[in-house]
């Protein structure tokens, strides 16, 4: 009976969230199609100012997570600034920078400010602020940003992180428990996520086996996710995984194969071709061949938040475009005789 509530649910937020996705506004924040704009009305009585620095007078901790999150830079950080920059397209904005204010990225007010209160899924009675109670604890609090369609082709998911959760075995638990962990009473604010190493460790299971082939290995990972409560990698599209392989005993002698959402474009629009992601249930397999014979074969899996090429030509710091998932060495196994 638990699981059938839990998929019960599951399938009304999916409803309820394909449901705001046809209005101008949806029924549960008051935030546009697309994550924005947003105008978070005036300032609530008894504060001044609903800046981040303002809010993080009373609320240091908070804004302390906050200032060393991604929603800080959603709108400055290079790998945006570098697809932004060419078209300036108002449809991106309105995720990056909800509130027109580029240096503040996704803010406090962003969630937390309309109409003259100050919203939160509970209220204490004692804050010196306006307050109203609402939603934010719940999945459709990250839905507008994290689950969209491409501006000219709302049939085709751009983002597609809820509907992926919907999915998954994990979709009992809302975005919050993972990626707003609670820190005593309250949530955290750093609101951790493709970057972070604590869950990236978790993301996904990986099996490894190797095959002798005559001149050849063949490594083959069979991969399934963990923890994570939607496909790894999700959200942006540009994101991939990396298998590179190597014989132990001759490390320079590496292969690397890449698993993305592959896409067709033509001037009827983007089509997608396969989604060769981990997917939310399932498997995927990846197979790396490698030339010669190895007794041990050495493997790693990782998450790229942009091709590698496009990376390398940017100059962008491997730090900041690519992350570990797992990594191994599995003695290869002599060739199956017929």
């Amino acid at each position: 009976m638990t699981l059938l509530f839990a998929l019960l649910g599951g399938l009304a937020v999916a409803i309820a969230t394909a449901a705001a996705q046809t209005e101008e506004v949806d029924p549960y924040l008051g935030i546009p199609v697309g994550g924005g704009p947003i105008d978070a009305g005036p300032v609530p009585a008894g504060i001044d100012a609903i800046d981040a620095a303002s809010c993080g007078a009373c609320h240091e901790q908070h804004a302390r997570e906050w200032a060393a999150s991604a929603h800080r830079t959603a709108f400055t950080n290079a790998i945006f600034q570098a697809e932004f920059e060419p078209h300036r397209r108002p449809y991106c904005q309105r995720c990056h920078a909800p509130r027109g204010e580029p240096s503040a990225g996704v803010d406090c007010a962003v969630c937390h400010v309309r109409d003259g209160a100050v919203l939160n899924p509970t209220i204490s009675g004692r804050a010196p602020h306006a307050g109203r109670v609402a939603p934010l604890d719940g999945t459709l609090a990250c839905a507008r940003c994290h689950d969209f369609a491409f501006e000219s082709q709302p049939d085709l998911g751009l983002q597609r992180t809820v509907q992926e959760w919907v999915g998954s075995r994990h979709h009992d638990t809302p975005c919050q428990g993972c990626h707003m962990p609670r820190r005593g009473r309250a949530r955290s604010h750093r609101f951790p996520g493709g970057l972070d190493p604590g869950l990236l460790e978790h993301a996904i299971r990986v099996e490894a086996r190797a095959v002798s082939e005559g001149s050849r290995t063949r490594l083959t990972l069979t991969m399934s996710t963990d923890a994570a409560g939607h496909a790894v990698p999700t959200g942006d599209i540009f994101r991939r995984l990396e298998v590179t392989a190597w014989p132990v005993a001759a490390p320079a002698r590496r292969e690397r194969v890449q698993r993305w959402r592959r896409f067709r474009v033509d001037r009827a629009g983007w089509h997608e071709r396969e989604d060769q992601r981990v997917p939310e249930t399932g498997e995927r397999t990846v197979e790396v061949i490698l030339d010669g014979v190895a007794d041990r074969v050495g493997y790693r899996v990782d998450l790229w938040r942009t091709s590698p090429l496009r990376a390398r030509h940017r100059g962008w710091p491997l730090r900041d475009v690519r992350r570990r998932l797992r990594a191994g060495t599995v003695r290869v196994e002599p060739a199956t005789r017929r």
